[in-house]
């Protein structure tokens, strides 16, 4: 009994609505343009075969248009592939998670972004494990090392995934002031004008009360009498 082959795992780049339709737009018009001038240059070669030696110039320009219009035919399907792909993801996918099993270097992208290589073994519920050896940016995975666990999202059915960056580390806690802060901090108030005291203001309190003890009276405050001097 012939059983259905698996699909090859691969690493998804999700594509939204706006970009699929710059990209379709794009290839339209290399299809459209290169198509038709293909189609010129054919029928120019056919008319000018009589002539010696023309007609290669000719075969050539038709060559390099069709070549032309295939590039723009592959980034229609390609961008199309892709934004069906996304959108099954984003309805069939399950949460899973990406562990890190190596890193290793690889070489730049066409637009020399710096990459590197993670080997992965990606696991969760509704798929068996599996893993996936793939490049991504090193910018955003970078900081990846063996034993690091990613975020992932899977389509259990093509296996297509997408990985998340790995989760920044804690922030430090501040710790807590002691009652044994720096004597620099605790003797700030205390040095602050107007609110230091002479000895005499200090000892004024005490030598009151040992006169209420005693029965005397306490010493009314002085009273300034305002008047004009003459």
């Amino acid at each position: 009994m012939a059983t259905a082959r698996a699909h090859e795992p691969v690493l998804l780049d999700p594509k939204g609505p706006v970009i699929t339709a710059i990209a379709c737009t794009v290839g339209a018009a290399l299809f459209l343009g290169a198509g038709g001038a293909c189609a010129y240059v054919t029928v120019r070669t056919v008319a000018d075969l009589d002539e010696t030696g023309s007609e290669w110039a000719w075969v050539g320009l038709a060559l390099a248009a069709a070549f032309t219009a295939c590039v723009g035919l592959s980034t229609i399907l390609f961008a199309r592939a892709e934004r069906q792909a996304t959108l099954q993801l984003a309805a069939l996918g399950v949460d899973a998670s990406a562990l890190v099993l190596a890193v290793a270097s690889a070489p730049p992208t066409n637009d020399d972004y710096y990459q590197v290589r993670l080997l992965m073994r990606i696991s969760g519920s509704g798929f068996e494990p599996f893993e996936c050896d793939t490049e991504v940016l090193r910018y955003r995975f970078g900081s990846a090392t063996q034993g690091t666990v990613l975020p992932a999202r899977v389509n259990p059915v093509t296996r297509a995934f997408t990985i998340e960056r790995p989760p920044a580390p804690p922030a430090p806690v501040a710790k807590a002031h002691s009652e044994d802060a720096p004597r620099s901090t605790r003797t700030v108030l205390t040095e602050i004008p107007g609110l230091s005291r002479s000895p005499a203001t200090r000892t004024r309190p005490r030598a009151d009360r040992e006169r209420c003890a005693d029965g005397a009276a306490a010493p009314s405050a002085p009273r300034v009498l305002h008047g004009s001097r003459r």
